[in-house]
């Protein structure tokens, strides 16, 4: 294909049987190969109570993009491409008075990450609409 093409993945779609089966669903196997990554959805974010080891097996053999993961998420080193979520950015540069704590979680977070990583930043027109935002993150 000329391009690489993704999609956003959850794990209720992706998966036809309750955990922890691994069987994917007719549906989603037709088009798993028209995608050269995957974004996941929400699995991966601090606050998610439930348990995600399906999906994290299936971002092991596919290129997965760890989407709202937490600062401290011990799985972080098995992933090289992450988004910087609109929530994060968002408390730390409009909602948080003092954003120093934030800031400094900010930053450890980035630091910590496995070396050639890459960031995306989610939805930054509405974290950055102003200059000084930008050049201050």
């Amino acid at each position: 294909m000329p391009l690489k093409l993704g999609t956003v993945v959850d794990s209720r779609r992706l998966f036809g049987r309750n955990f922890p089966s691994e069987y994917i669903r007719s549906s989603w196997s037709h088009i798993q190969s028209h995608f050269s990554f995957f974004v996941t959805e929400y699995q991966f974010r601090i606050d998610y109570r439930l348990k995600y080891p399906r999906l994290l097996n299936w971002c092991k053999r596919n290129q997965c993009v760890a989407h709202r993961m937490g600062y401290y998420a011990s799985i972080k080193n098995q992933f090289n491409i992450f988004t910087i979520d609109d929530w994060y950015t968002n408390n730390i540069y409009q909602v948080v008075q003092d954003v120093t704590k934030q800031q400094t979680h900010l930053n450890i977070f980035l630091k910590s990450l496995p070396k050639d990583s890459t960031i995306i930043l989610s939805e930054p027109f509405s974290t950055f609409d102003r200059p000084q935002v930008l050049k201050n993150f």
